[in-house]
């Protein structure tokens, strides 16, 4: 990947990670899979047309790292973080709840690397969450993304601040 590219993509990560994302009111129900979680985003390669619509299946996989304020952050020296939970939930906008988080669809645990990989899921969009184990020094985020037969093509790279 490119510098620029790699900086286009890391930029957007590393701004929103102490950002804290609520539902439209700016609370989150107490029973939200989303409570407590920052939003986050993939830095999933983008194109310049908008991708097809979603047909078939699709899923997700990347790395879940630990975000260090104040360290330049390259792939030698961010975090892996082991015994993530990684949940995909179908997304299910409402006129009161832009978000929409629906039924679970998958969930998998990071592996020692940090790596995830969910399993196939049907085409549309999803919320789908990073949960750090209890006692962890980072807290979870989410993010949204839309499965498709193309979204398993580019991995992500996730980034979780520090408590």
């Amino acid at each position: 990947m490119k510098f620029k590219q790699l900086a286009r993509t890391l930029l957007p990560v590393l701004a929103l990670a102490g950002a804290m994302q609520a539902c439209n009111d700016g609370t989150s129900p107490i029973t939200s899979p989303l409570s407590g979680l920052s939003r986050v985003a993939t830095t999933d390669t983008g194109t310049s047309t908008p991708p097809p619509p979603p047909v078939g299946t699709g899923s997700f996989h990347g790395v879940v790292r630990g975000y260090q304020a104040g360290v330049v952050d390259t792939l030698s020296t961010t975090v892996l973080l082991e015994g993530v939970r990684v949940t995909a939930y179908v997304r299910q906008p409402t006129a009161s709840d832009s978000i929409g988080v629906g039924a679970q669809a998958a969930s998998v645990l990071t592996d020692a690397s940090g790596v995830f990989q969910l399993p196939d899921l049907a085409a549309g969009d999803y919320v789908v969450t990073f949960t750090p184990a209890a006692g962890s020094a980072y807290a979870g985020g989410w993010t949204v993304a839309t499965a498709s037969a193309t979204s398993n093509q580019s991995p992500w790279w996730i980034m979780l601040q520090k408590k």
